[in-house]
Parts: structure tokens; C-alpha cells; sequence
């Protein structure tokens, strides 16, 4: 049997009130024996003092490549974003904040920046980034007036 804990608090906006609600659902430690408990336990603080590293975590740091903010940004019409490291060919993406894709691009290897040109797009905030074969992916964001 698994243990709800549901967690209210209020946030306080300006002339308004949002009430966020957040459930987790896991099996609390009591409900463990001690020897999983107390696993689960080291985990959680070696990988809070940086002594572990999971799984997931090693297979992101797979991209090699380093990729920098774009300048300017705000953009105006043109951008630039600087690459580092680009040890394999990936594919780079730009969409808007809704998610949907509006620039697509194969970046090769040895590539060291992208210059991307920002006239036709509608004012806003996008997300940008590159990924690898693997789908592993790093995102950054960029607002364009």
C-alpha cells in the first residue's frame, strides 16, 4: 500500500491568489525493511554530497558539446550561439514556447557556432538545443523582439 502525501501552499501574485497542489505518491521508508530504507537513504545522501552519480545523470553528460547562451538576447533580427566541444554531428531545434519546432538544423562535428536569423519569427520567449543520436539533448532559452 502506497502512502499519499498531498502538499497545498499559496503563492501571492499581485491583486491575485494561486493555490498550487502537488501529490506524491511513493512508499514512505516506514513501509520499507531496514535494509532498503537505509539504501535508499545512502543514495539520496551521496547524491547530495556529488558522491553519486546516477544512472540517467552519467548517460546525460554523454554530450560532450558545451553550448552557450545566444548573444544577443533579446535578439533582434540575428543571433549567434557559441558551440564547444562538438565531438559527433547532432541536430540542433528551435521552438517556440509551446513546444512546436520552428527551425531544425544538422549541426556538424567541429562546428563552433550557430548563426541563426531571427526576422521571421514572432516576437517572444523560444527554447533552443542540441541533441545527439542517443537523444540526449542540452536546452537553453532566448527572447526575440
Amino acid at each position: 500500500m502506497l502512502k499519499l502525501l498531498n502538499l497545498c501552499f499559496l503563492s501571492i501574485l499581485p491583486k491575485q491568489a494561486v493555490v498550487h497542489k502537488v501529490v506524491y505518491a511513493a512508499p514512505s521508508l516506514e513501509m520499507l525493511d531496514a535494509a532498503n530504507a537505509n539504501q535508499i537513504l545512502k543514495r539520496a545522501l551521496d547524491w547530495f554530497y556529488g558522491i553519486f552519480v546516477p544512472d540517467a545523470l552519467i548517460e546525460l553528460n554523454a554530450i560532450s558539446a558545451n553550448m552557450g547562451q545566444n548573444y544577443p538576447n533579446t535578439s533582434y533580427g540575428f543571433t549567434t550561439i557559441p558551440l564547444e566541444n562538438v565531438d559527433q554531428n547532432m541536430n540542433f531545434e528551435l521552438s517556440d514556447i509551446t513546444g512546436k519546432v520552428v527551425f531544425q538544423k544538422q549541426i556538424a562535428k567541429g562546428t563552433n557556432k550557430i548563426e541563426l536569423s531571427t526576422a521571421n519569427l514572432a516576437l517572444g520567449k523560444y527554447v533552443y538545443g542540441l541533441s545527439n543520436a542517443k537523444g540526449n539533448s542540452l536546452n537553453k532559452t532566448m527572447m526575440i523582439k
